[in-house]
């Protein structure tokens, strides 16, 4: 695990993280223009960078 995302929208309708909003969630790699992880049935999903704020040395980061 590198860190975590707090997901603060979901931009795809029925996305697998869309009932997750405002939640923080774990995430294991940096995939371009998303986040690699895990959704709760233990299946490896995606998460949009911009759909979150993540953590990044112990500060709640943006992307811009």
């Amino acid at each position: 695990m590198i860190g975590y995302v707090k997901i603060e929208k979901c931009s795809r309708s029925r996305s697998w993280y869309e009932t997750m909003v405002g939640k923080w969630y774990p995430v294991y790699k940096d995939e371009g223009i998303e986040w690699e992880t895990f959704e709760p049935a233990g299946y490896k999903n995606y998460i949009l960078k911009e759909d979150v704020s993540y953590v990044v040395d112990g500060k709640i980061t943006k992307k811009q």
